[in-house]
């Protein structure tokens, strides 16, 4: 996927990527959801 996102959610973005990009991104935001959980991921 290249350019601007039409995604709603980040679980909409990440699952649009291809692999091996989505599992690239997925593993930081497991991290910071996991060490920081009040923090809300937005767009």
């Amino acid at each position: 996927m290249r350019g601007k996102s039409t995604a709603k959610t980040h679980e909409q973005y990440l699952a649009s990527l291809a692999e091996p990009r989505r599992a690239e991104l997925r593993t930081p935001h497991e991290l910071i959801r996991a060490t920081v959980p009040e923090l809300a991921p937005t767009m």
